[in-house]
């Protein structure tokens, strides 16, 4: 049975490890899904993902920005609306772990992490919140990793 039969999931940093997994896992529950990825090196990967959820007779679209930028959001956003329908399900998943020295550390390494792994999920999900409430459905799933936790 398929649980999600024709829900429209938007997973960040879906093309590949966890996210990979959430992407084919959703379609095999029958779900469409729009794959982010950040970089151009990455879109090969998420390409690979989408076929992968095309082969489950699901539809798949492969969509760039960064997560944590505002007006990125809202065009990756747009992009899905447009070629798949609105997002029912949002899993943020896209996450970076920089492993630098403290003292090392750049502002620009500190300033990609907080919008990667914490912007990102303000932004995506008050813009996917906005039509849930609208249409009184909707499923946000955030995915953190155990390095946030004490």
């Amino acid at each position: 049975m398929q649980r999600l039969k024709d829900r429209i999931a938007l997973v960040t940093g879906g093309s590949r490890g966890i996210g990979e997994a959430i992407v084919i896992r959703l379609a095999e529950e029958g779900a469409h899904v729009a794959i982010n990825y950040t970089s151009i090196s990455s879109r090969e990967l998420a390409e690979r993902v989408k076929a992968r959820v095309e082969a489950l007779g699901c539809r798949a679209i492969v969509v760039r920005a960064d997560v944590g930028n505002k007006a990125q959001v809202e065009a990756m956003f747009e992009q899905v609306e447009r070629e798949l329908g609105e997002v029912e399900i949002l899993v943020n998943n896209a996450g970076v772990a920089p492993f630098e020295p403290f003292l090392k550390a750049t502002e620009e390494t500190w300033d990609r992490t907080i919008n990667t792994n914490l912007k990102s999920i303000f932004l995506c999900s008050q813009r996917a919140a906005k039509r849930m409430v609208e249409r009184r459905y909707g499923k946000i799933i955030n995915v953190l990793s155990t390095a946030s936790a004490s």
